[in-house]
């Protein structure tokens, strides 16, 4: 899936009975008004996944519950991902996705 830069939102289709994927890149926005423009609010509470590249430029139009990625370079080869989980579903989420990564011995 590549970054939908120029056109601010990609929608793919599932191959199965899944859900839709919304791919969002705010980077070309000034503020959350032009986000709210884009109809932002109607794919982050549709029946979709709704992903969000430069989120913060949007961070009052997010939802209370969510699970918010931070991505940093540690070097040319090596990034970090930091995973902050707000409300019951993304926290259970974060916890499945912990023990499949980390399982106890």
């Amino acid at each position: 899936i590549t970054s939908p830069t120029f056109v601010f939102i990609n929608e793919h289709e599932s191959s199965g009975s899944g859900p839709y994927l919304y791919h969002v890149d705010l980077y070309r926005i000034r503020d959350a008004a032009e986000a709210f423009g884009l109809g932002l609010e109607d794919y982050m509470y549709g029946d979709g996944v709704t992903v969000i590249e430069w989120a913060e430029r949007a961070r009052e139009l997010m939802p209370a519950e969510r699970l918010w990625i931070t991505l940093s370079y540690l070097d040319y080869t090596k990034r970090c991902l930091l995973f902050e989980a707000t409300g019951e579903r993304y926290l259970d989420l974060l916890a499945k996705l912990r023990a499949e990564l980390y399982p106890r011995k």
